[in-house]
């Protein structure tokens, strides 16, 4: 799966500043690459995922990722990456 949020988003929100990120989700944690540095959170190191109306907001100790649900093709593939979120989440615990 690959979506972008796009540049035009980003003066309804207010935002200032944007650089991209790219996210990987694996059977391990989330890894993301902003061009300069490559990152990896463990799925132990969410403390929380929250639907919001448009976006997921995926905390973790050091922050927090915004994952708008547009980045999805549709319902059942936004079905399928909860479940295998927790899936994933429910095996860092053991």
């Amino acid at each position: 799966m690959k979506r972008k949020v796009t540049n035009k988003i980003l003066p309804k929100m207010d935002i200032q500043d944007f650089k991209e990120v790219v996210y990987r989700f694996t059977e391990e944690g989330i890894e993301y690459t902003d061009k300069k540095k490559k990152m990896k959170i463990a799925y132990g190191d969410i403390i929380t995922m929250v639907p919001l109306e448009s976006q997921f907001v995926i905390h973790y100790q050091g922050g927090a990722i915004l994952l708008p649900y547009h980045v999805f093709a549709n319902e059942d593939e936004m079905k399928e990456f909860v479940k295998e979120y927790h899936i994933c989440k429910g095996k860092s615990k053991k």
